[in-house]
């Protein structure tokens, strides 16, 4: 991650800051991180049961920068990929200044990446313009800092991935336009094994049934309809979900990320649709443990290896 970001076209000599946040065992590394980077950073340290979106929020108070751009350890951003998120706050009109501008994440180039990056990397057109959004993804989004600081992500110990979507319905509702950028590209990593990978969409499928009502409410269901399914509403929500994700991988989209022999596009299709079919089910069965079990506590717990509990690896200067 910091090859990737020294790399970046965007000199980051310009920045006001470099934060990086994390649980105390960095701090023995700060000079070799620094000359990784070629430029002074600054590590936060937090408690260790801090949760994602509460280290972002201590980023986030840890700087005092106008503009406050997020970002994930785990993701490698393209070259252009700073410059592309910061360019539309310099060129907005002055009388319309941009607030919030969302890069765009996706899976790496394969038939299983495309049909999880068609499931957990969707973006929906807003109201708001051509260029906007109605939803933006935590490891790659830029604030103004009024317009985060005066609403910040909601820490949910029960939900695991999902506070950055409901922080983007609300921007919605309150009319704040979320700018695309696509050439802002990061590609986070994947989970090491195919046991990580069913563990992290049981946690996604709880999200489902946590944010169900808010997701059915901003998609202009009926509140009658949303009372009368229930338990059932994570699973209509999901199959909503199917439809937009099949539709990304099996339609014209799909063909701008594929090349070659068009009998090889097609099977790749179809291969990226059997991902999100499977991967649904999967998170189908994640929704409804939460709605038998009713266990939430917790629910952004640590899953994967690289954020596992065991002693962290060495690091030689």
């Amino acid at each position: 991650m910091l090859d990737s970001l020294r790399a970046q076209t965007h000199d980051l000599a310009d920045l006001h800051d470099v934060v990086i946040t994390h649980d105390g065992w960095l701090d023995a590394h700060h000079a070799t991180i620094e000359r990784a980077l070629g430029r002074p950073v600054r590590l936060v340290a937090h408690a260790a049961d801090v949760d994602y979106y509460g280290a972002k929020n201590a980023g986030f108070d840890a700087t005092d920068a106008d503009i406050v751009v997020f970002a994930d350890s785990d993701c490698v951003p393209e070259p252009q990929w700073l410059a592309a998120l910061v360019a539309p706050f310099s060129d907005a009109e002055p009388d319309a200044p941009v607030g919030v501008v969302a890069g765009r994440t996706s899976y790496r180039d394969d038939d299983v990446g495309r049909g999880l990056s068609a499931i957990d990397f969707m973006y929906f057109a807003s109201d708001h313009g051509p260029r906007c959004r109605r939803n933006f993804y935590a490891n790659n989004v830029a604030f103004r800092r009024e317009v985060f600081a005066s609403r910040r992500y909601r820490v949910a110990p029960e939900i695991y991935r999902g506070p950055c979507q409901a922080l983007g319905m609300a921007l919605h509702a309150d009319a704040v336009p979320v700018h695309f950028a696509p050439d802002a590209h990061t590609v986070p990593r994947f989970p090491d094994t195919w046991r990580e990978l069913a563990a992290l969409r049981w946690l996604r499928g709880g999200d489902t049934t946590e944010m169900a009502p808010a997701i059915a409410e901003a998609a202009g269901v009926d509140p009658a309809w949303i009372r009368r399914l229930g338990t059932a509403l994570p699973l209509a929500v999901l199959g909503g979900r199917l439809r937009y994700s099949l539709a990304a991988t099996m339609g014209s989209r799909a063909r701008w990320t594929l090349r070659g022999d068009p009998r090889a596009q097609s099977g790749s299709r179809w291969a990226s649709a059997g991902v999100v079919i499977g991967v649904t089910a999967l998170d189908a069965a994640g929704a409804m443990g939460r709605v038998i079990t009713g266990r939430r506590h917790r629910a952004s717990r640590r899953v994967l290896s690289y954020h596992a509990d065991a002693p962290h690896p060495r690091t030689t200067p």
